[in-house]
C-alpha cells in the first residue's frame, strides 16, 4: 500500500556550509530570511514530489529522475520529463513513497521534439504524463497528489517571479538503499525567472519554456554564498511559482513547469523547464473528463 513520505534534506543544512562566513551581516540576515521562507514552501512541495527509479544490473533501485503526482477530476497522473517517462519501455520503473516502491503503469501522453508540439522558435519540449492505472494507484490517497488549483495553467508573460525547484538529484542518491531502507534526499533551490532578453538570446519562447537562473557556484544559503550539488537526475522536478517577492509570499505556490535540462554554459546559466499548461491542454484533448474539469 501507499505510504506518504516525510523527509526533507535541504541543502541549506549541509555541513559543508557551516564554516562559511558571509561577507557582511546584511547578506546573512537576508539569506536567512529567504531560507526560512523557501523551507516553508519546500515542506509542502514533497507531498506531491517523488523520486523515480529503475533497477540497476544488481537489481537495486537506481535514481533516474523525479516526478510530480497530479489528480484532475477522477484521473491520477504522473508528470515528468518525457525522456524520463520513456524509460518505462526499457525496464520496470517505480516511484518511491516512503519505503514502498510502486510500479508505474498506465497510458503515456508525451510532448517532445519529434512530435507536433514544437514551438516556432525551436524550443525543446520535453514533458509528459502517465495516466496511472492499477490497484495501488487507485488506492493511493488524494493527499499525495497536487490538485487542479495547484497548477499554473494560465501563466502570464515572462516576469521576474521567484520560483522553487524541488527534486531528487542522482548525486544525492548514490547509496539510497541501506539495509531494507530506501532513503531519498530531496534537494530544493529557489531562483528568479530570466528576463525576456535572456529568453531571446537563448532562443526560448516564454510561452513554452520556463528559464530559472541557476549558477551552481553562487547559491545563497543562511550562511552566505555556496556551491550547489550537480542537479543531474532532477529531470521531472516541479518548478513552483512563488511570486514577485519570496519574502512576501501571499498565495500558495503553483506548479508552473517541469524541469527538463540544466544549462551550465552559453548566453546564460539556467535550469530549463517546460510549461505545465502544455501537458494539461494535451490531457484535456485526450481525456474528456479532464477537459470538463478545466471548464468548471
Amino acid at each position: 500500500m501507499w505510504v506518504p513520505r516525510a523527509l526533507l534534506s535541504p541543502l541549506a543544512r549541509d555541513r559543508r556550509m557551516q564554516n562559511r562566513t558571509p561577507r557582511d551581516l546584511a547578506q546573512r540576515l537576508r539569506a536567512g530570511e529567504i531560507d526560512k521562507k523557501v523551507e516553508g514552501i519546500a515542506n509542502n512541495v514533497p507531498e506531491y514530489t517523488y523520486p523515480v527509479y529503475w533497477p540497476n544490473q544488481k537489481g537495486d533501485p537506481e535514481a533516474i529522475g523525479t516526478c510530480v503526482l497530479v489528480v484532475i477530476g477522477e484521473s491520477k497522473f504522473l508528470l515528468s520529463a518525457s525522456h524520463v517517462l520513456k524509460s518505462i519501455y526499457e525496464r520496470e520503473v517505480r516511484v518511491a513513497g516512503g519505503n514502498i516502491l510502486t510500479v508505474v503503469r498506465g497510458e503515456v501522453t508525451g510532448l517532445f521534439r519529434e512530435g507536433a508540439a514544437i514551438s516556432s522558435d525551436g524550443d525543446d519540449i520535453d514533458l509528459g504524463a502517465i495516466r496511472l492505472k492499477g490497484d495501488n494507484w487507485d488506492q493511493a490517497p488524494i493527499s499525495g497528489f497536487a490538485k487542479l488549483e495547484d497548477l499554473d495553467i494560465r501563466p502570464g508573460a515572462a516576469s521576474r517571479n521567484c520560483f522553487c525547484l524541488a527534486g531528487y538529484p542522482a548525486s544525492k542518491q548514490r547509496n539510497c538503499v541501506v539495509g531494507n531502507d530506501l532513503n531519498a534526499s530531496l534537494f530544493w533551490v529557489s531562483g528568479v525567472e530570466c528576463q525576456e532578453p535572456t529568453y531571446k538570446a537563448c532562443r526560448r519562447n516564454p510561452e513554452v519554456s520556463l528559464m530559472i537562473g541557476f549558477h551552481k557556484k553562487r547559491i545563497w544559503g543562511p550562511n552566505g554564498i555556496h556551491s550547489a550539488p550537480d542537479v543531474y537526475g532532477m529531470s521531472g522536478s516541479g518548478i513552483w511559482r512563488i511570486g514577485p517577492d519570496i519574502r512576501d509570499m501571499r498565495t500558495r505556490p503553483l506548479l508552473s513547469g517541469i524541469a527538463v535540462e540544466w544549462h551550465r554554459s552559453g548566453p546564460a546559466k539556467y535550469i530549463l523547464g517546460t510549461r505545465v499548461h502544455l501537458i494539461i491542454e494535451a490531457l484535456a484533448n485526450r481525456y474528456p473528463s479532464v477537459g470538463d474539469s478545466l471548464i468548471r
